[in-house]
């Protein structure tokens, strides 16, 4: 017994597996640290893709945010011109309807255009109703492609969409837009930012003026009362109808010529 003892603990084939084993490990290890990068190359680099596509959008609406355009013109009611057969390359007329007509705008940011061209829309309904400034909308759509397109270097598809809406869930106010339309359940990349609009009529009266509306209609004596006497039976539908058509051309009387100084409220 104490032989067979002695014999197994100089037997050195239990080790030399044990350590077969561990080196096999070892190189394994190694072999897998070694050919990971090139198993998931694919992923990192998509998700590199990804994140300088991200960044570069980023860039691209801060560059047209801040960068100015040096020079930009257009020709107030240009259309109008051209349909009268005078337009602004008519000989000796040129010079004559470039300083009546011609508008200038210098070191202005592209944002600022933007801004400026949608306080004088006056868009509703999918349409630009101020045919005076088309000219204005036509050309900043032009210097902005040109400017997105410099910053991209042509290697991507854009669309750019300007919007106002001074009054929420009305379809009017401005909106700009150029590039191609985006495909539909398409994945894209965006950004987005919020600009402050320039002091105009649109901006600062007709807001102005809606308030005053809405105070009106809402201390409107008369039509309240009116309302009130209606639905105790006090009056008949058809004498409610004449109050609120009295109101709304007292509206209309005030809106136009009379304005919400004296008497408001009815």
């Amino acid at each position: 017994m104490k032989k067979g003892m002695q014999k197994f603990a100089y037997d050195r084939r239990g080790i030399s597996v044990m350590q077969d084993a561990v080196l096999f490990c070892i190189m394994v290890s190694i072999s897998a640290a070694i050919l990971m990068p090139s198993f998931a190359s694919n992923s990192i680099e998509r998700v590199y893709i990804e994140k300088e596509n991200e960044e570069r959008v980023d860039e691209v609406l801060h560059q047209l945010m801040t960068c100015r355009a040096d020079e930009f013109e257009y020709m107030a009611a240009w259309h109008i011109l051209n349909d009268l057969g005078v337009s602004n390359s008519s000989g000796l007329l040129k010079p004559l309807i470039k300083d009546l007509f011609g508008r200038e705008v210098m070191h202005h940011t592209y944002a600022d255009l933007c801004t400026e061209c949608m306080a004088c829309q006056f868009y509703f309904g999918g349409k630009q109703l101020n045919v005076l400034t088309e000219d204005f909308t036509k050309m900043i759509k032009y210097e902005l492609g040109k400017f997105i397109e410099g910053q991209l270097g042509g290697r991507y598809g854009y669309n750019f969409t300007a919007k106002w809406r001074p009054i929420a869930g009305f379809d009017f106010g401005g909106e700009i837009s150029t590039g191609a339309p985006i495909p539909p359940n398409t994945d894209v990349y965006t950004a987005s930012a919020y600009v402050v609009m320039p002091p105009s009529f649109m901006t600062t009266g007709m807001i102005s003026l809606l308030d005053e509306i809405k105070d009106y209609i809402k201390n409107h004596v008369q039509i309240n009362g009116s309302i009130y006497a209606f639905r105790t039976g006090a009056i008949s539908e058809e004498e409610l109808r004449k109050a609120l058509a009295d109101m709304l051309t007292d509206l209309l009387n005030r809106v136009l010529w009379k304005g919400f100084g004296e008497g408001k409220g009815g």
